[in-house]
């Protein structure tokens, strides 16, 4: 059992045998199939809540309605990358824009009053860049933490082959 993800979680392996004409087989389609995966978590949920006399947190967003497939769960995570890489994008564009806006201010000016126009506008762009840069650091942690998350897929998958 570990938390390195939002729920603390476990990973069971096991070998899937049959006995056939008397001799274990080793047989992964006969055991695990569609029908298999779509009832484990439900049934395993019940059993717990049986023997342990309360509701564990076995069915979520993930598995509530069965196990994805290894393409839907790469389609959503390809989905939240897109997302992420736009966040950025529109991020990057709006700072462009905040900067263009600081590129428009007079710092010619003579008179006190525009002077002071001028330092408010300053301030009011500092404040956009602040904010914008919170939002890109969002973006990167979000797409540093979908990466790490494709990495540790990569390393498991690896050292299952």
């Amino acid at each position: 059992m570990h938390k390195d993800e939002t729920t603390a979680h476990i990973h069971i392996d096991f070998i899937p045998v049959i006995v056939q004409d008397g001799i274990e087989r080793l047989n992964c389609k006969k055991i695990i199939n569609k029908p298999y995966l779509k009832s484990f978590h439900p049934k395993l949920e019940k059993y717990l809540e049986k023997s342990l006399g309360y509701v564990p947190e076995i069915l979520n967003d993930a598995t509530i309605n069965g196990n994805r497939t290894v393409k839907e769960l790469k389609n959503q995570e390809d989905l939240s990358l897109k997302k992420s890489l736009k966040n950025v994008h529109e991020h990057l564009e709006a700072s462009q824009s905040i900067i263009s806006n600081a590129d428009k201010i007079n710092f010619e000016t003579s008179s006190f009053l525009e002077k002071t126009k001028s330092l408010k506008k300053c301030h009011q762009i500092i404040g956009e860049l602040k904010h914008s840069n919170r939002q890109l650091q969002a973006d990167t942690l979000s797409l540093t933490n979908l990466v790490n998350i494709q990495k540790r897929k990569s390393t498991h998958i690896d050292k299952c082959l």
